[in-house]
């Protein structure tokens, strides 16, 4: 399952559509969703990062979560079969809650305790 990093869409401003803003959280309802898929076949979920996401509630019930950023459907599915070795970092810190952001400082770098850190992920 693809999806994308949420957001809360605005578009009150000029250029306010084109930047992505608000909750880093999934909808309780598409999370409940992909915990239906889960329960009936193995899930992997390629969330595209063009800004972090809470994937904490995400981690239960899905085979795996593989974090993207822009790559095509075939090169996805290319890591995913073994055809290639999948490999990359992670360019920022991945919050555990969007409570966990709210209390943190917003001019002190990083979160402290994430869920992952930077530069977590694959190296070959």
């Amino acid at each position: 399952m693809r999806l994308t990093a949420p957001f809360d869409a605005r578009d009150d401003l000029f250029l306010e559509a084109w930047f992505h803003q608000g909750s880093l959280d999934f909808p309780p309802g598409l999370v409940s969703r992909l915990r239906t898929i889960a329960a009936a076949c193995p899930l992997i979920v390629d969330v595209v990062l063009d800004r972090p996401a809470v994937l904490t509630p995400l981690l239960p019930f899905a085979s795996a979560v593989v974090a993207s950023y822009g790559t095509c459907d075939a090169a996805l599915a290319d890591a995913l079969g073994g055809r290639i070795a999948p490999e990359g970092l992670l360019p920022f810190d991945l919050p555990r809650s969007m409570e966990q952001v709210r209390q943190h400082p917003v001019d002190v770098p990083g979160l402290g305790d994430p869920l992952f850190p930077f530069g977590f992920g694959l190296t070959l």
